[in-house]
């Protein structure tokens, strides 16, 4: 039967290299021979940074409003995809800083294991010392 698409996203991909954000579109599809999904990215144009259109690609043509598939706001699925990747950010941001404070945590304790271990050495010295006057 071969691929049955079941997924469709656009997404922006930033290249610190270039200083350029690139648009591309990722198709999931379903091999119902292998029973495997399979994925393709292509990249579709890349965002002007003055203005925040979209240029197309030469091999990519964006479909002229007449043209496009109804139904589709791509300024509210770009909206999506900025406001998810924010998301993600926060997200990323509070794990840091909960490990942050983990490791903060954890380091404390340590120290005062380590403080109270040689403490109880230098306590079991002393003892050894009394032990030892009193044998002689």
């Amino acid at each position: 039967m071969g691929l049955v698409l079941y997924d469709s996203k656009v997404s922006t991909s930033y290249n610190r290299a270039t200083d350029t954000h690139y648009v591309y579109e990722t198709n999931k599809y379903h091999d119902e021979e292998n029973g495997k999904t399979v994925v393709k990215r292509r990249v579709i144009g890349k965002i002007d940074p003055e203005t925040g259109e979209t240029i197309p690609t030469n091999r990519h043509v964006i479909p002229s409003p007449a043209s496009a598939p109804t139904g589709i706001d791509y300024k509210e699925k770009y909206d999506q995809i900025l406001e998810e990747l924010q998301k993600q950010k926060q997200t990323h941001s509070e794990v840091t800083r909960e490990l942050m404070d983990t490791l903060i945590r954890t380091s404390q304790k340590m120290n005062r294991l380590i403080h109270d271990a040689q403490a109880e050495l230098d306590r079991i010295n002393k003892v050894l010392e009394v032990y030892k006057t009193k044998q002689k």
